[in-house]
């Protein structure tokens, strides 16, 4: 590997390998589809959730006495909002509306399930 990369060296792979009925994934959602319904939702965030002020509008963030963040905003009501806030991890906790604490427990528990002790996907 003393050699070095020089482009002429390179060649571009052909892309109709990539762009063909054949390659084409069946689950992409298509353009035309209607968007989800916004809901109001109250998260809780640990003091050191410092992604909240990249993610989210400095209105919507008040930060508590205790150095944690409420957060109240409008999402999109539709299945990406409970894996958006799983991917806060330990340092979110949903507080409104109750659904959506339902639903985020669902996910814990199919969580647990997967972390189980021998319980793997086959």
């Amino acid at each position: 590997m003393d050699e070095k990369f020089n482009g002429s060296d390179y060649s571009a792979p052909q892309l109709d390998v990539f762009f063909n009925n054949d390659n084409y994934i069946e689950d992409i959602e298509p353009l035309d589809q209607e968007l989800p319904s916004l809901i109001d939702v109250k998260l809780l965030f640990s003091p050191c959730a410092y992604r909240i002020f990249y993610e989210f509008d400095e209105r919507e963030i008040t930060k508590n006495p205790n150095g944690s963040f409420t957060v109240i905003t409008r999402m999109p009501n539709d299945y990406r909002l409970c894996e958006y806030i799983l991917s806060f991890g330990m340092r979110v906790e949903v507080l409104e509306p109750q659904e959506v604490r339902e639903a985020m427990l669902v996910h814990a528990e199919i969580l647990t399930s997967k972390y189980t002790k021998n319980n793997f996907i086959t």
